[in-house]
């Protein structure tokens, strides 16, 4: 049994990513919008093994930017938990769908 490390940030980047509804995700996640944005149209042409691969890629991108991908702990308001890979991965194929979705508009 492992658990998630715990951060205490006392300030967010603009590359830091706040997964969850609310919690000021609106502001504090353009730079991640910006970045999935960038990879709709190659998610929309690749396969579903392809979509992984390039839902990894934007997750590298954005923490080679010093970007981290966090949730807010309910118990605070300032503490996070540092999302999982699988929960990364989760994230970032459902924006890009979100995306692809407002493209097609």
């Amino acid at each position: 049994l492992t658990t998630k490390p715990r951060i205490h940030v006392l300030e967010l980047t603009r590359f830091d990513v706040i997964a969850g509804r609310g919690n000021g995700t609106n502001t504090q996640n353009i730079e991640y919008r910006y970045v999935v944005a960038g990879y709709v149209t190659r998610y929309e042409k690749a396969t579903k093994l392809e979509r992984k691969a390039i839902a990894l890629e934007a997750i590298r991108e954005i923490e080679d930017r010093g970007g981290r991908f966090l949730c807010k702990l309910k118990s605070d308001h300032v503490s996070y938990e540092a999302l999982d890979i699988e929960y990364k991965i989760t994230k970032v194929m459902q924006s890009l769908r979100d995306e692809a979705k407002k493209k097609k508009l």
